[in-house]
């Protein structure tokens, strides 16, 4: 019975120990994904007008996502219009990605990129995500 004990224990440190070994790998990649995410706000001046009623009001890494907010004005553009057409809006977005340093940075560590509408007067927000493998 002892021997199923220390078996036991020993398991459950190997499975620990694994586990802290990869949150460390993990907390490495988030810090320098922060480091990029802040060198790219350091040439962009937010919140950037994007023309069309779209204002980029923030980009910030939110788990395992590099996430870019859009401010929606819908005065200009109706945000349920641009709900139905997400699925276009995702087409477009992977057609771009493969040029963004940022995001090369990030497909390389597993990341995704997220992008969040959110509509100025009414409140209503959706989202658009992308997975590291499919850009």
């Amino acid at each position: 019975m002892k021997k199923y004990i220390k078996f036991f224990t020993l398991i459950v440190c190997a499975v620990f120990g694994l586990a802290f070994i990869g949150c460390g790998s993990s907390s490495k990649d988030d810090a320098e994904i922060d480091r990029a995410i802040k060198s790219s706000l350091n040439t962009l001046e937010l919140p950037q007008d994007c023309g069309n009623g779209l204002t980029l009001s923030e980009l910030k890494r939110s788990g395992k996502y590099v996430t870019y907010v859009y401010m929606v004005d819908e005065d200009v553009m109706d945000i349920g219009t641009l709900q139905m057409n997400s699925v276009n809006l995702k087409d477009m977005a992977v057609e771009l990605l493969a040029a963004d340093p940022l995001l090369a940075l990030a497909k390389s560590k597993g990341y995704g990129v997220k992008y969040i509408y959110k509509g100025e007067d009414s409140g209503e927000s959706f989202e658009i995500k992308i997975e590291a493998d499919e850009f």
